[in-house]
This record gives C-alpha cells, sequence and structure tokens, in this order.
C-alpha cells in the first residue's frame, strides 16, 4: 500500500515543499520486500503514480473538453433570446470575441441558423404540450396592427395571442403568430392556419378582436370552424364591447383628420423623425411647431423657399385639433378617477351594471 503526504518525514527534518513523499509498507522484514509487488495481485500495474496522474489527467481533460455541438445550441439559444439573425457571427467584433475565447472554433452562420431552428422546433413542442392540456380554457385574441409611414405606404400585420391561466394561476400571454398582411393574403387563412399548426383547434373558449376588419364576416367564418371542434360558450354569440382607450384614439382620429395633410408639411419643418403611429406623439410635436411658429422660426425666406409653410388660416385650424385631442384625454383620466362602486346615502355600495 501507499500513502502520499505533502509533509516531510519526521525521521526527516529538512523541509520539502512542494514535493510528495511516498512511503511503501509492507510485511516483509526489510526495506526490499516492502518495495516488492505480488504480480498476482489483481491491482497491480495499477498501483503506480504514473497511473494515478494519467487517470486524473483525462478525468480533467474530459470535464473541461470543449464540446463543439454543445457551443453552437448555447449559441442558438443565445440568438434566439436576443432575436439576433445568425449572419451577426459574421460581425467583425464578434469574430474578434470568438478568437479570444477559442480560437480554433471557428463559427458559421449557416450552422447556427440549423441549430436557431432546432431550438425553434424543441420549444415550439414544449409549447404545444402545455396547450394541449388547457381543454376549452384557451382564450384566443386577433388584431391588426398598421404600421403608418406617411407619404409613402401602410403595412398592416396580424397578431394571434393566446391567453390563459396556467396550473401555478398565473395568466400566460402568448404570441403564437406575428406575420404581415399582403395584398392577396386572407387574415381568416392564417388564422385557421395558425390554430392548426398549433393543434388547439379544439380548445377555444373565446375569441377577442378589436378591428371592424375582422369583426363581421370573418369572425363568423372563423366561428363556424371552431364550433365543428367543439362546442363554444353561450353558442358562440357575439358580444361587441368597446374598449375605452380604443374609443378615445379614435375620436382623436377623427379631430386630427382635418389637418392630416397639414401635419405632413409641418413634421417636414420641424424634422419630427420617424412618424410614430401614436397620437400623443403627434400632439406632442403640434405644440413644439405651434410655439415655433409663433416665435417667427418659420418666417424667413430661406425657410420658404426650401419647404411648405402652412398659411396663416391652416395654423389656426391647429388649436381646434388641440382642443378637442385636450378634452378627450383629459375625459379619459377623469373616468380613471371615478369610483368604480360608488356608495348610496345609505352607505352601502351599488351594485354595478
Amino acid at each position: 500500500k501507499s500513502i502520499a503526504s505533502g509533509k516531510s518525514d519526521k525521521s526527516n527534518r529538512t523541509p520539502q515543499p512542494y514535493h510528495v513523499i511516498v512511503k511503501f509498507i509492507g510485511k516483509g522484514d526489510n526495506e526490499s520486500d516492502d518495495m516488492k509487488m505480488d504480480e498476482n495481485d489483481p491491482d497491480h500495474g495499477n498501483n503506480s503514480c504514473k497511473f494515478f496522474a494519467e487517470t486524473e489527467m483525462s478525468r480533467y481533460v474530459d470535464e473541461n473538453a470543449f464540446d463543439e455541438e454543445k457551443a453552437y445550441r448555447m449559441m442558438a439559444k443565445f440568438f434566439c433570446s436576443a432575436a439576433l439573425p445568425p449572419q451577426m457571427v459574421d460581425d467583425y467584433f464578434h469574430r474578434k470575441m470568438m478568437r479570444v475565447l477559442n480560437p480554433h472554433f471557428h463559427v458559421r452562420a449557416s450552422t447556427v441558423g440549423k441549430y436557431c431552428l432546432e431550438t425553434y422546433e424543441e420549444e415550439k413542442a414544449k409549447v404545444k404540450q402545455i396547450l394541449r392540456s388547457l381543454d376549452g380554457q384557451i382564450s384566443l385574441s386577433v388584431d391588426i396592427l398598421c404600421y403608418e409611414k406617411r407619404c409613402v405606404y401602410v403595412k398592416e400585420y396580424l397578431c394571434i395571442t393566446v391567453h390563459f391561466v396556467d396550473h401555478m394561476w398565473k395568466l400566460k400571454k402568448w404570441i403564437l403568430n406575428f406575420s404581415c398582411l399582403w395584398e392577396r393574403c386572407d387574415p381568416v387563412e392564417v388564422i385557421l392556419e395558425t390554430l392548426k399548426d398549433w393543434d388547439i383547434e379544439n380548445k377555444i373558449s373565446t375569441i377577442t378582436t378589436g378591428n371592424e376588419k375582422l369583426f363581421r364576416k370573418r369572425i363568423e367564418t372563423i366561428k363556424g370552424v371552431l364550433k365543428e371542434k367543439k362546442e363554444l360558450q353561450l353558442d358562440g354569440r357575439l358580444f361587441r364591447v368597446n374598449c375605452c382607450g380604443n374609443i378615445i384614439s379614435r375620436m382623436v382620429l377623427c379631430g386630427y383628420k382635418e389637418i392630416d395633410g397639414i401635419i405632413d408639411e409641418v413634421r417636414e419643418l420641424c424634422s419630427f423623425g420617424r412618424s410614430l403611429p401614436l397620437w400623443y406623439h403627434t400632439s406632442d410635436h403640434l405644440k413644439q411647431a405651434l410655439a415655433l411658429e409663433a416665435m417667427g422660426e418659420f418666417s424667413s425666406q430661406d425657410v420658404r423657399d426650401n419647404y411648405r409653410v402652412p398659411s396663416a388660416a391652416e395654423w389656426e385650424k391647429f388649436p381646434e385639433a388641440e382642443n378637442f385631442v385636450s378634452d378627450s384625454s383629459s375625459s379619459e383620466s377623469e373616468e380613471d378617477d371615478v369610483e368604480e362602486f360608488p356608495e348610496n346615502d345609505d352607505g352601502d355600495q351599488k351594485n354595478p351594471i
């Protein structure tokens, strides 16, 4: 048997730091017997320090060896989580970073893209498994979102979202499809294809949509297909519920309709940048433009030679539109301050209608 110690032997007082002293202890009468090893010993050949060192080294190498496939999988998860394209690996600083981490690992965009697709399919299978366990407990919301770039074009996007309560009683909101609607693209076909792809045609309990384009005949078509798979609650009756925020937004758009063309001219004068589909951003920009016009910023000949400046009559339309917008937004804030359950004279709460 062998004993390894990092300390010096008591019989030898000479310090021996960073050395390993091996003492062989046997049953022999002399030192030569202690040094002999039985060839019939099953551990013969495995008791050497060389074998011990090789075993430990191989174990260290196995645990710390670079796994290229594992590296690609982790990189794909990062790219998917950060919504980065696989072509990002060709970026100069990314290649420089990879050379520092591992000079022998040459990342390819095509390989990263392949692992990104595999990661998507793996996560999609997990989501499908969760949705399959929800029997008629999924609420579907369908929206058409518009991206308006003034004077150029309008793009429409279809957003399909599922809402449900999981086993931990937490409300979940998952977007299953977000795609651009082209001229010949029918939203109904996209919706039905999405439900079929995620295998939830017989799991839907309610459908919510906030767009007139989807509310009428198209929703009836979707309802008819779903009723073939599962009986809908209340026999699939449609209830029209208007959102307060949507009502305010429509009122503001009506107020801006009279000055829609002038807004484009003011945007070029003030360089508002990108046209955001948020009415309160437009309102803030118009207030700044009115303040600049009052200071005479748009009266110079240089400005008038390069831009079309609204006339005095057109400038007068802005305060009227802004007053309408201010009244609409203030009415929304007042509704937020009203008690949800007002009390009557007896101190009891009235039942909400």
